[in-house]
Protein backbone atom coordinates (compact mmCIF):
# COMPACT_ATOMS: atom_id res chain seq x y z
CA UNK A 1 0.00 0.00 0.00
CA UNK A 2 1.82 3.12 -1.05
CA UNK A 3 2.61 5.30 2.36
CA UNK A 4 -0.37 8.16 1.54
CA UNK A 5 -2.96 5.35 1.35
CA UNK A 6 -1.61 4.09 3.91
CA UNK A 7 -1.52 7.27 6.16
CA UNK A 8 -5.29 8.19 4.98
CA UNK A 9 -6.39 4.75 6.00
CA UNK A 10 -4.66 5.22 9.55
CA UNK A 11 -5.90 8.60 10.23
CA UNK A 12 -9.75 8.12 8.79
CA UNK A 13 -10.13 4.93 11.17
CA UNK A 14 -10.73 7.17 14.31
CA UNK A 15 -13.33 8.63 12.46
CA UNK A 16 -15.20 5.63 11.18
CA UNK A 17 -14.95 4.06 14.53
CA UNK A 18 -16.33 6.79 16.49
CA UNK A 19 -19.18 7.18 14.25
CA UNK A 20 -19.72 3.33 14.67
CA UNK A 21 -19.95 3.85 18.15
CA UNK A 22 -22.25 6.80 18.38
CA UNK A 23 -24.45 4.72 15.86
CA UNK A 24 -24.51 1.39 17.97
CA UNK A 25 -25.06 3.57 21.24
CA UNK A 26 -27.65 5.46 19.35
CA UNK A 27 -29.60 2.08 18.33
CA UNK A 28 -29.01 0.62 21.84
CA UNK A 29 -30.57 3.50 23.42
CA UNK A 30 -33.83 3.44 21.26
CA UNK A 31 -33.86 -0.12 21.72
CA UNK A 32 -34.01 -0.04 25.66
CA UNK A 33 -36.64 2.57 25.53
CA UNK A 34 -38.74 0.69 23.22
CA UNK A 35 -38.43 -2.24 25.76
CA UNK A 36 -39.22 -0.08 28.83
CA UNK A 37 -41.89 1.44 26.87
CA UNK A 38 -43.45 -1.52 26.41
CA UNK A 39 -42.81 -2.97 29.73
CA UNK A 40 -44.97 0.17 31.29
CA UNK A 41 -47.49 0.84 28.94
CA UNK A 42 -48.65 -3.04 29.76
CA UNK A 43 -47.82 -2.92 33.41
CA UNK A 44 -50.16 0.23 33.71
CA UNK A 45 -52.81 -1.68 31.24
CA UNK A 46 -52.58 -4.23 33.60
CA UNK A 47 -53.36 -1.90 36.85
CA UNK A 48 -56.26 -0.52 35.26
CA UNK A 49 -57.24 -4.01 34.60
CA UNK A 50 -57.29 -5.08 38.34
CA UNK A 51 -57.95 -1.91 40.07
CA UNK A 52 -61.25 -1.73 37.35
CA UNK A 53 -64.64 -1.04 39.46
CA UNK A 54 -66.10 -4.59 38.59
CA UNK A 55 -62.72 -6.29 39.52
CA UNK A 56 -62.88 -4.83 42.97
CA UNK A 57 -66.25 -5.94 43.70
CA UNK A 58 -65.81 -9.23 42.77
CA UNK A 59 -62.67 -9.31 45.46
CA UNK A 60 -65.52 -7.53 47.97
CA UNK A 61 -68.40 -10.01 47.26
CA UNK A 62 -65.70 -12.97 47.96
CA UNK A 63 -64.57 -11.90 51.05
CA UNK A 64 -67.56 -10.33 52.61
CA UNK A 65 -70.12 -12.65 51.15
CA UNK A 66 -68.41 -15.75 49.64
CA UNK A 67 -69.64 -15.55 46.59
CA UNK A 68 -68.60 -18.49 44.28
CA UNK A 69 -70.15 -16.42 40.81
CA UNK A 70 -67.13 -13.69 42.27
CA UNK A 71 -64.44 -16.29 42.98
CA UNK A 72 -65.19 -17.95 39.13
CA UNK A 73 -64.66 -14.26 37.86
CA UNK A 74 -61.60 -13.23 39.72
CA UNK A 75 -59.74 -16.71 38.93
CA UNK A 76 -60.86 -15.87 34.73
CA UNK A 77 -59.53 -12.15 34.70
CA UNK A 78 -56.19 -13.13 36.61
CA UNK A 79 -56.07 -16.28 33.93
CA UNK A 80 -56.83 -13.59 30.82
CA UNK A 81 -54.08 -11.49 32.33
CA UNK A 82 -51.50 -13.85 32.24
CA UNK A 83 -52.37 -15.08 28.95
CA UNK A 84 -52.58 -11.81 27.02
CA UNK A 85 -50.36 -10.11 29.10
CA UNK A 86 -47.50 -13.26 29.13
CA UNK A 87 -46.75 -13.51 32.60
CA UNK A 88 -45.57 -16.60 34.43
CA UNK A 89 -47.71 -15.86 37.49
CA UNK A 90 -50.29 -13.59 39.56
CA UNK A 91 -51.34 -14.18 43.17
CA UNK A 92 -54.45 -12.68 44.71
CA UNK A 93 -53.45 -11.79 48.62
CA UNK A 94 -56.03 -10.89 50.84
CA UNK A 95 -55.59 -7.76 53.31
CA UNK A 96 -54.17 -9.92 56.00
CA UNK A 97 -51.11 -10.98 53.28
CA UNK A 98 -52.56 -14.42 52.79
CA UNK A 99 -53.04 -15.95 49.32
CA UNK A 100 -56.33 -16.10 47.68
CA UNK A 101 -55.70 -17.13 44.70
CA UNK A 102 -52.61 -18.12 42.51
CA UNK A 103 -52.66 -18.79 38.46
CA UNK A 104 -49.15 -20.01 36.70
CA UNK A 105 -46.36 -20.92 37.85
CA UNK A 106 -45.09 -21.06 41.75
CA UNK A 107 -43.10 -18.55 43.24
CA UNK A 108 -40.52 -18.90 45.91
CA UNK A 109 -42.76 -17.71 49.00
CA UNK A 110 -40.17 -16.31 51.17
CA UNK A 111 -39.44 -13.68 48.49
CA UNK A 112 -43.07 -12.85 47.71
CA UNK A 113 -43.80 -12.45 51.43
CA UNK A 114 -41.09 -9.86 51.78
CA UNK A 115 -42.32 -8.46 48.21
CA UNK A 116 -45.84 -7.83 49.78
CA UNK A 117 -44.57 -6.99 53.30
CA UNK A 118 -42.36 -3.85 51.56
CA UNK A 119 -45.60 -3.00 49.37
CA UNK A 120 -48.14 -2.47 52.69
CA UNK A 121 -49.20 1.43 53.03
CA UNK A 122 -47.56 2.08 49.40
CA UNK A 123 -49.40 3.13 46.59
CA UNK A 124 -48.81 1.66 43.10
CA UNK A 125 -46.84 4.94 41.76
CA UNK A 126 -45.12 5.01 44.75
CA UNK A 127 -43.97 0.99 44.16
CA UNK A 128 -43.47 1.53 40.63
CA UNK A 129 -41.25 5.07 40.70
CA UNK A 130 -38.48 3.01 43.14
CA UNK A 131 -39.12 -0.81 41.85
CA UNK A 132 -37.25 -0.89 38.25
CA UNK A 133 -36.23 -3.93 37.99
CA UNK A 134 -38.88 -5.59 35.76
CA UNK A 135 -38.98 -8.60 36.79
CA UNK A 136 -41.94 -8.55 38.83
CA UNK A 137 -43.87 -6.09 40.46
CA UNK A 138 -47.25 -5.47 42.46
CA UNK A 139 -50.63 -3.91 42.62
CA UNK A 140 -52.24 -2.36 45.94
CA UNK A 141 -56.05 -3.12 45.88
CA UNK A 142 -58.45 -0.55 47.65
CA UNK A 143 -62.23 -0.41 48.43
CA UNK A 144 -63.88 1.76 45.50
CA UNK A 145 -63.67 5.01 46.02
CA UNK A 146 -61.60 4.66 49.33
CA UNK A 147 -57.81 4.39 50.51
CA UNK A 148 -59.10 1.44 52.82
CA UNK A 149 -56.54 -1.50 51.69
CA UNK A 150 -58.44 -4.48 50.12
CA UNK A 151 -55.16 -6.50 49.44
CA UNK A 152 -52.51 -6.78 46.93
CA UNK A 153 -51.95 -8.61 42.97
CA UNK A 154 -48.42 -9.81 42.37
CA UNK A 155 -47.60 -10.26 39.45
CA UNK A 156 -44.37 -11.50 37.72
CA UNK A 157 -43.08 -11.68 34.16
CA UNK A 158 -42.36 -14.30 32.09
CA UNK A 159 -38.95 -13.54 30.69
CA UNK A 160 -38.23 -15.58 28.22
CA UNK A 161 -41.99 -14.73 26.58
CA UNK A 162 -40.87 -11.43 26.33
CA UNK A 163 -37.86 -10.88 25.70
CA UNK A 164 -37.35 -13.38 23.30
CA UNK A 165 -39.41 -11.61 21.24
CA UNK A 166 -37.53 -8.61 21.39
CA UNK A 167 -34.42 -9.82 20.87
CA UNK A 168 -35.33 -11.77 17.89
CA UNK A 169 -36.22 -8.71 16.50
CA UNK A 170 -33.61 -6.91 16.94
CA UNK A 171 -31.67 -10.01 15.84
CA UNK A 172 -33.34 -9.54 12.43
CA UNK A 173 -32.40 -5.89 12.49
CA UNK A 174 -29.17 -6.34 13.02
CA UNK A 175 -28.12 -9.60 10.93
CA UNK A 176 -24.53 -8.97 11.25
CA UNK A 177 -24.35 -8.36 14.89
CA UNK A 178 -25.15 -9.86 17.88
CA UNK A 179 -27.47 -8.45 20.13
CA UNK A 180 -26.88 -9.04 24.35
CA UNK A 181 -29.36 -7.56 26.78
CA UNK A 182 -27.64 -6.99 30.53
CA UNK A 183 -29.75 -6.35 33.37
CA UNK A 184 -28.69 -5.21 36.87
CA UNK A 185 -30.58 -7.10 39.71
CA UNK A 186 -29.63 -6.17 43.03
CA UNK A 187 -25.05 -6.16 43.00
CA UNK A 188 -25.53 -8.81 40.25
CA UNK A 189 -25.63 -8.38 36.64
CA UNK A 190 -27.98 -10.97 33.91
CA UNK A 191 -27.35 -11.15 30.44
CA UNK A 192 -29.77 -12.56 28.26
CA UNK A 193 -29.24 -13.83 24.68
CA UNK A 194 -30.87 -16.13 22.31
CA UNK A 195 -29.15 -19.09 21.23
CA UNK A 196 -30.18 -22.45 19.69
CA UNK A 197 -31.52 -25.35 21.94
CA UNK A 198 -31.47 -28.77 21.11
CA UNK A 199 -34.00 -28.44 18.56
CA UNK A 200 -32.65 -25.94 16.58
CA UNK A 201 -35.30 -23.47 18.20
CA UNK A 202 -34.06 -20.12 19.49
CA UNK A 203 -34.32 -19.47 23.03
CA UNK A 204 -33.33 -16.65 25.74
CA UNK A 205 -30.60 -18.04 28.27
CA UNK A 206 -29.51 -15.92 31.02
CA UNK A 207 -26.32 -15.48 32.78
CA UNK A 208 -25.26 -14.40 35.61
CA UNK A 209 -22.60 -11.64 33.70
CA UNK A 210 -21.23 -9.74 37.16
CA UNK A 211 -17.77 -10.92 36.57
CA UNK A 212 -17.77 -9.89 32.65
CA UNK A 213 -16.02 -6.78 30.93
CA UNK A 214 -19.00 -5.38 30.43
CA UNK A 215 -21.06 -5.17 33.25
CA UNK A 216 -17.88 -3.81 34.69
CA UNK A 217 -17.51 -0.97 31.99
CA UNK A 218 -21.21 -0.59 32.98
CA UNK A 219 -20.27 0.02 37.06
CA UNK A 220 -17.29 2.25 35.63
CA UNK A 221 -19.80 4.44 33.81
CA UNK A 222 -18.84 3.78 30.54
CA UNK A 223 -21.06 3.46 27.44
CA UNK A 224 -18.64 2.13 24.86
CA UNK A 225 -16.20 -1.14 25.02
CA UNK A 226 -13.80 -1.96 22.98
CA UNK A 227 -11.87 -5.35 22.83
CA UNK A 228 -12.36 -9.08 21.79
CA UNK A 229 -15.67 -10.67 20.96
CA UNK A 230 -17.62 -9.87 24.74
CA UNK A 231 -20.17 -12.42 23.28
CA UNK A 232 -17.95 -15.61 24.39
CA UNK A 233 -17.11 -14.12 27.64
CA UNK A 234 -19.57 -16.06 30.13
Amino acid sequence: IPLVSFLFIELLTPKIEENAFSELEMSAGIRAKQLEGWLDEREHSTFLTLTSPDFIDDIRKLQVHKDPAAKTAILARLESLKTAQQYASLILFDVQRHPLFSVGKPVDRTYMDAQIDSAAGKTYEELNKTDRNRRDFIVPLYFISTSVPLGWVYIKLDEQAYLSAYLDHWARDFTNKRILLINREGDDFILYRTEQDEAGNLAVKSYNATANVLAQAIMAGKHRVKGPPLYNEI
